[in-house]
């Protein structure tokens, strides 16, 4: 590991590199320097905050490229959390079957094979994961462990007997149980770990996710985290062991908020509680690794906040796109549909615009849930009075929709139809299939807005580290039967057709000037391919539809 005088050179030598703004105003860096900070900069919790505070106080701190390396600590306060709140169940349950010894000498030689000891599906997600995360080396299909001293701390020294955090998501007032505050005091006086020397996780980092992602969702259960919290954060909103976490992870200094837990607070809540929402994949993780048949949802409720949150400023784009395609083509629709509902965000944001406007309004949702959500809030006055709702509604059986709004006499009628992250909970789903679905929304010829997150190869989430939540959001939804994709179709290994492939095959046109990509997942300019976004609103219009004819006009 590099001495404190050579980080401290080579974060000086960083700030003055040369940096530059992309077309979107998001500032980037050349990639040597970005592989330089990432491969010599433990950044994670307070070793983030230590890093941000250094930088600021830097006589080279209010560069371009010091902003640059500000983004990537404060996106992996976000980000880094959730996926190591997910390793500890995945490193804890491979500890108790003996499988970390395995991975450490000769490898584990997976196949797809039934009769095989553990189940082989599941275990390849768990290995992948692993593999993006920097632990483990993979050659065809054999995983092995690195041999490196941090890592093999975390396989050999989890303590499969540490207390994992109560439900957080019981109604409030919750006091936590004396097991839960005694599992929060142990931890924060054991001996610290070995950190490592890049921007990997180490046991310390993981374990303390395992303490602070359900901490921070149960506070902002009870609705004390929202608002501007100031600089003083208020003693009364964490129990005592709690105030000591918040302190261990850098969040704050003397019960003031840190830079880095200012960013926490601010923008980390929703999407810890997305991936939260598939705690009870996590609970059933060993038994499903020992091939016991269990029944396992995503705990929607909580879901469904977490993806309203995180897509409030997707759907706003997304809306002042279609008000923009309306103007330059004269296009002039009648309904619109908010699919994979919630709490009806799109619907809201669209129906403020002009309350008097003649348009039909509908919700549609697969899961009971979702929809009891959307109706409370059309009782509180917050969607259209008029809006109906469509349920259950599955997203991969367009004829469930298509249906009820031909029996609702709208066949001949311009349909719109806006989806917040929807299309990848088509189950199962196959390239074929989702051509399918498309063909079928296209035929009636539907207007489709969608957003959805961008999957990433275990080579490009190696390569950005924690600069993106994307290596944890491809776990949950690959072992939960979901299917992420690409923005665009590349010659990378376990990557199905890209959702542009699969819209223009499915008689849609994705047009590029009403599409909104978010940042870039790589903070500098790749050479000979694309840098995928984030995430992308895909705005499609089907191949027949007579508006192509206005807007080529323009």
């Amino acid at each position: 590991m590099a001495s404190q005088t050579e980080l401290n050179k080579r974060l000086q030598d960083l700030l003055q590199e040369e940096a530059f703004t992309s077309s979107l105003g998001y500032p980037y860096l050349k990639e040597s320097a970005f592989s330089n900070f990432m491969g010599h900069f433990h950044h994670l919790f307070k070793e983030g905050s230590s890093l941000l505070s250094q930088i600021n106080h830097h006589p080279n701190g209010h560069t371009l490229a010091s902003q640059v390396l500000k983004t990537v600590i404060k996106t992996a306060a976000i980000t880094a959390p959730s996926d190591l709140w997910l390793l500890s169940y995945i490193i804890r349950d491979f500890k108790k079957i003996g499988l970390h010894e395995i991975l450490a000498t000769s490898g584990y030689s997976w196949s797809p094979d039934e009769h095989a000891r553990w189940e082989p599906q599941l275990l390849y997600f768990d290995l992948l994961f692993l593999t993006s995360r920097g632990y483990l080396t993979r050659k065809e299909d054999v995983f092995v462990m690195k041999d490196e001293p941090f890592i093999k701390e975390i396989f050999f020294d989890f303590p499969i007997d540490l207390p994992f955090p109560e439900d957080a998501d019981q109604a409030p007032p919750i006091k936590p149980s004396h097991k839960w505050l005694d599992g929060i005091r142990q931890f924060l006086e054991k001996k610290p770990s070995l950190t490592p020397s890049d921007w990997r996780a180490g046991l310390d980092d993981i374990l303390l996710s395992t303490l602070i992602v359900p901490t921070l969702l149960r506070i902002s259960k009870a609705n004390k985290l929202t608002g501007d919290l100031g600089d003083l954060l208020p003693d009364s909103l964490f129990t005592i062991p709690e105030q000591e976490l918040l302190e261990a992870c850098g969040y704050t200094e003397h019960h003031h908020l840190t830079e880095l837990g200012t960013r926490v607070f601010q923008r980390g809540i929703a999407p810890m509680g997305i991936i939260y929402a598939y705690k009870p994949y996590m609970l059933s993780h060993l038994d499903r690794l020992n091939k016991k048949k269990n029944q396992v949802w995503v705990e929607r409720s909580g879901n469904v906040k977490a993806s309203q949150d995180a897509n409030r400023k997707s759907f706003a784009l997304a809306n002042n796109a279609l008000d923009q395609f309306c103007e330059d083509t004269g296009f002039k629709f009648d309904v619109f549909i908010e699919h994979a509902v919630g709490r009806g965000e799109a619907t809201r944001q669209r129906y403020l615009k002009d309350p008097k406007a003649p348009i039909r309004y509908f919700g549609a949702d697969l899961e009971e849930k979702a929809i009891a959500q959307s109706i409370r809030e059309r009782d509180l006055g917050h969607l259209p009075p008029h809006m109906k709702f469509i349920c259950p509604a599955d997203i991969g059986k367009p004829e469930s929709l298509i249906d009820v709004l031909k029996q609702e006499g709208l066949a001949d009628q311009q349909w719109v139809m806006m989806v917040g992250n929807g299309f990848h909970e088509v189950r199962n789903q196959s390239d074929e299939q989702m051509i399918h679905i498309f063909k079928a929304y296209a035929a009636t010829g539907m207007v489709l807005i969608f957003t959805e997150e961008t999957a990433l190869s275990t080579s490009d989430l190696l390569a950005t580290g924690f600069n993106t939540y994307h290596s944890g959001f491809r776990y949950v939804h690959s072992i939960s039967g979901q299917g992420l994709r690409g923005e665009f179709d590349l010659e990378d290994e376990d990557l199905p057709m890209s959702w542009t492939q699969c819209a223009n095959k499915g008689n849609y046109q994705v047009l590029k000037k009403y599409s909104i990509r978010s940042r870039n997942i790589y903070p500098y300019a790749r050479e000979g391919r694309p840098n995928p976004a984030v995430s992308v609103t895909y705005f499609c219009v089907p191949d027949h539809h007579l508006v192509l004819r206005n807007l080529k006009s323009t």
